[in-house]
């Protein structure tokens, strides 16, 4: 499977919405919602905590 670069590493402690918007920011997307629409993903499960089975392997 192909990486995302460049990527950003989870900080300590970091919540996912942090680290979901520091990938936005260097991708320079136009928002966090709009990077995560184009990964295939939704915002706001992100933000409820929600648990999903991802396809998407760790770095």
């Amino acid at each position: 499977m192909a990486r995302l670069h460049p990527f950003v590493p989870l900080l300590p402690g970091e919540a996912v919405t942090g680290f979901c918007s520091r990938l936005a920011v260097i991708h320079k997307t136009t928002s966090v919602r709009t990077f995560l629409r184009y990964l295939g993903r939704k915002f706001s499960p992100i933000v409820s905590g929600q648990r999903r089975h991802s396809t998407i392997s760790p770095i």
